[in-house]
């Protein structure tokens, strides 16, 4: 009985996607939430918590997703969990 019960969730297992991550690429500096062309980091982690396209200049999310920072300041003008404050962040590019 135990077999079969490790033989069953085997195949199920089996047959189930697995989830693919996405890559999303923050082409902006702004704390914006806007159709424009311009994908922010708001807009990304939005994308990714949603593993959907909700701001279409960003990619879509798609399970644990990677989002690539452009070298730069990102200050947003609250924080990115929605209590208030804000946050400044400081990027620097990535070593050759």
């Amino acid at each position: 009985m135990r077999l079969r019960g490790a033989l069953v969730l085997s195949l199920v297992t089996l047959s189930l996607p697995a989830a693919l991550a996405n890559t999303i690429t923050i082409n902006g500096l702004g704390d914006v939430l806007a159709t424009n062309a311009v994908c922010t980091l708001r807009e990304a982690i939005i994308n990714a918590n949603n593993n959907a396209a909700t701001w279409p200049d960003c990619a879509a999310g798609s399970g644990a997703d990677v989002i690539n920072l452009p070298a730069g300041t990102i200050t947003t003008g609250e924080r990115l969990d929605g209590r208030p404050g804000h946050a400044r962040m400081l990027l620097a590019p990535p070593e050759a």
